[in-house]
């Protein structure tokens, strides 16, 4: 494994308080309009503070390019592009649909923010080859390479934290390739991984997957590991065939969970740690063509997000099953014509009702009862934005009262309470930041003091 410390400043900021309180921190990691820096928010809602680390990733961008450059020459012969630095990168072969400059943004967007323990926290970005950690007492950033050849990583990781593992997902680029561009029933080869306390690591599952791996989790007791993914291969109006894996650890098998158009996210239930609910956004990225994305990109002042636009292809939904040795039993599903998009999902309780917070396009989040996957309650987000914004990031606060939410567009993260749907606290962030790609966490009695 390759450690390089990142050059990062960190600085204190004050935020609004919120009208109830809690000792929790949110934490979000964003990229700035354009894909070289990078910003972490870490918001002390107890005493409303904040810090806030900004990075350069200029360095990473270009080891990036450098390492696709490799593997497309590798892939399809040619020897001599590996010397023309960006040259492959700027200029496809790259998936149907999807652009280079489209790929490049996705795979240096922070996606997943995950709590290693402590002030600890992993940066994971979807289709990255390395990571990013960083420690909030020591007020250090490094980014973190397996140096595990031609492979690219999942955007989340599952940490113990008592025992100092972090596992993680990748998969074979020069698969992806050949998927995209020749074979799309080309079989895309992945591995479990597990980082031990001592940073060596051990492979503990080799197969047939996906690429573009967005979730990844253990059950706990780590028998079973899930995953899901991103489809990004499609062509014109074809729906890519998004697909769930379940992993187990202890006998090696393993199962597809099928049927998705988009999945990318399997959420472990707050109570009985074998069952699962496996999204489906039902939707597809379309790239906007140049003469389309360049009067957008020069409006918005750079934002690069401009590049793409989402196509709902109908309602979305979750699905619940158990995980067991015979694979995953399907339980039930939540799906409604007015439920589109769901980018996320967690599972806590309220009250001793066991609940899924998602959302759904534009402004509005859904609390789904568990026990009947019936909608429960519908909050829609009001505050002077919500005309422009889409809800992207959810969280529920500790005591299961509040739900943390985060905008694509609009910049804001809104605390809003499940009894009333009224607003404890708005907090707005500079309009070059964004914040869509990124799904928030909460951290419960976390300092953020540096120290020694």
């Amino acid at each position: 494994m390759k450690f390089t410390p990142i050059k990062a400043e960190f600085r204190s900021i004050d935020i609004p308080p919120c009208k109830n309180p809690h000792d929790s921190v949110f934490c979000l990691a964003n990229m700035k309009g354009y894909m070289f820096a990078h910003t972490y928010y870490f918001m002390d809602m107890q005493n409303a503070r904040g810090l806030v680390v900004d990075t350069g990733r200029a360095d990473a961008v270009r080891k990036n390019v450098d390492f696709f450059d490799t593997v497309v020459a590798n892939t399809f012969g040619y020897k001599f592009l590996p010397k023309l630095r960006g040259l492959v990168s700027t200029f496809p072969p790259y998936p149907p649909g999807m652009t280079s400059a489209a790929y490049l943004y996705f795979s240096n967007s922070p996606h997943w923010i995950t709590h290693a323990g402590g002030a600890r926290f992993i940066i994971g970005s979807l289709s990255h080859k390395d990571y990013v950690e960083v420690d909030l007492h020591a007020r250090r950033v490094t980014n973190v390479d397996p140096d595990i050849g031609g492979e690219l990583l999942s955007a989340h990781h599952w940490v113990d934290a008592e025992r100092g593992e972090d596992w993680f997902m990748s998969y074979r680029m020069q698969d992806f390739f050949e998927r995209a561009l020749r074979a799309k029933t080309h079989p895309i080869q992945c591995k479990i991984w597990q980082r031990d306390a001592a940073n060596q690591l051990h492979v503990k599952w080799e197969g047939a997957y996906m690429d573009v791996i967005d979730d990844f989790r253990l059950t706990a007791g780590k028998r079973y590991a899930v995953a899901s993914q991103i489809d990004c291969v499609s062509d014109g109006d074809t729906i890519a065939n998004s697909k769930a894996l379940v992993v187990d650890l202890e006998t090696g098998r393993h199962w597809d969970i099928g049927g998705l158009t988009t999945g990318a996210h399997a959420e472990i239930d707050c109570e009985e740690p074998d069952v699962i609910y496996v999204s489906n956004h039902n939707f597809k990225f379309r790239i906007r063509p140049v003469r389309e994305w360049v009067p957008r990109w020069i409006e918005t002042g750079g934002r690069i997000e401009e590049i793409h636009a989402i196509t709902f292809c109908g309602p979305a939904s979750l699905d619940k099953y158990r995980l067991t040795p015979d694979g995953p039993k399907f339980l039930g599903r939540y799906t409604r014509d007015d439920f589109t998009r769901g980018s996320i999902h967690w599972s806590f309780k309220h009250r001793g009702r066991r609940l899924i917070c998602t959302v759904t396009a534009p402004s509005t989040i859904h609390l789904v009862d568990t026990d009947t996957m019936t909608l429960w309650k519908a909050i829609k987000v009001n505050n002077d934005v919500t005309d422009k914004a889409l809800i992207f990031g959810v969280y529920p606060s500790q005591d299961g009262e509040r739900i943390y939410v985060t905008s694509t567009n609009s910049e804001y993260l809104q605390v809003v309470n499940i009894d009333d749907g009224s607003t404890d606290m708005v907090m707005y962030f500079p309009n070059h930041f964004y914040l869509g790609i990124s799904h928030p966490i909460r951290v419960d009695k976390l300092s953020l003091d540096a120290r020694a």
